[in-house]
């Protein structure tokens, strides 16, 4: 997570728990939801640790 931290990745947005949306610059996965493959994720974090799930792109702009 250091290089979101030092802003080598741009947080994008926001999701409607606040959890930061970040642009990766190369797919990581494909949204479970949409089914199209994504470049942006988002950080879910908490006491037991963080991890990022794929988010679909169309939500936060892109074009997919």
């Amino acid at each position: 997570m250091t290089p979101i931290v030092s802003g080598e990745f741009p947080v994008v947005g926001y999701g409607s728990r606040g959890q930061p949306i970040v642009d990766f610059g190369k797919n990581i996965g494909v949204d479970g939801t949409s089914g199209l493959a994504t470049r942006y994720g988002t950080i879910h974090s908490g006491k037991s640790g963080a991890h990022i799930v794929p988010t679909n792109p169309t939500t936060v702009g892109a074009k997919p």
